[in-house]
This record gives structure tokens, C-alpha cells and sequence, in this order.
């Protein structure tokens, strides 16, 4: 239930906003943690912390593996969205090559200019990803009937 002001937000609102807000401060911790990681080694590896980084979440994959592979059976059988089964499969290959271009960058950023920086680097990435998202589906909520 929205309440009525110049500030007043939903719940859900709420809830997104708390979301996106621990979500910030858990990026900006682990930024920190990895710069202490890097000024312990003397700059270690870039690529030997992104190998960590993607190890250590192995397990939790293991755990989720059937829902996985459920929802791959469905890709493969039907449309999801809309999408046919090799457009979905080049999207998702898409994002994991984004994904990690994405990682190894900010690894590099890392451990070159600090994690103050690479916080700055991502929560403008996050800002614009949002109002191109916002301009974008905006138009298409005004073009269609």
C-alpha cells in the first residue's frame, strides 16, 4: 500500500532500494578486502585472484545444480519470453562473456588504482545501465498500447 507525500514509496520500493543500497556496500567491501589482498602479496596475480574469486563459488552452484539443469531442459523445449531456445543460448553466452570481461577488469582496476576507484567505476556502470534500462523501457511502454 503506497502511502501519499512528495517522498512516499511502496514496500516493494523499499525493499528494492534496501537491496540495491547492500548490495553497493558488499561490492565496496569486497573491493576493499581485495586491495588488502593485493597490497599483502605485492600485487599479486590479477588473474590468480579472479581464479579464487570463481572457485570459491563452485560449491554453491553444486548445491543449485538440478534447478539448473531443470531450467535448461526448459530452454531447450520451448520459448522462454518470447525467445526461441538459440536466441536464449546466445544471450546467456553473451552475458557470461560479459561477466567475466567484466570481472577481470575490475580485478585489474583493483589492483592498479585501489578500491575507492573501482566503487566509483561501478556505481556509475550501474547508474547509466539504469537510465539507458529506464529510457528504454519507457519507450517501449509508450509505444505499445
Amino acid at each position: 500500500e503506497a502511502e501519499s507525500g512528495p517522498f512516499a514509496m511502496s514496500s516493494e520500493s523499499l525493499i528494492a532500494v534496501s537491496c540495491l543500497t547492500s548490495a553497493l556496500l558488499v561490492r565496496a567491501l569486497s573491493c576493499a578486502m581485495q586491495e588488502t589482498a593485493f597490497q599483502r602479496s605485492g600485487r599479486a596475480s590479477a588473474s590468480e585472484m579472479l581464479f579464487f574469486r570463481s572457485a570459491l563459488a563452485l560449491p554453491a552452484y553444486m548445491l543449485r545444480a538440478s534447478n539448473i539443469g531443470l531450467h535448461a531442459h526448459r530452454w531447450f523445449k520451448s520459448e522462454v519470453g518470447g525467445l526461441s531456445w538459440p536466441t536464449i543460448w546466445l544471450l546467456l553466452f553473451a552475458n557470461l562473456v560479459f561477466d567475466y570481461l567484466c570481472k577481470v577488469t575490475m580485478t585489474k582496476l583493483i589492483a592498479t588504482c585501489g578500491a575507492l576507484h573501482a566503487t566509483l567505476v561501478l556505481t556509475v556502470q550501474k547508474f547509466v545501465a539504469f537510465a539507458i534500462s529506464v529510457v528504454l523501457l519507457d519507450s517501449e511502454q509508450r509505444a505499445s498500447p
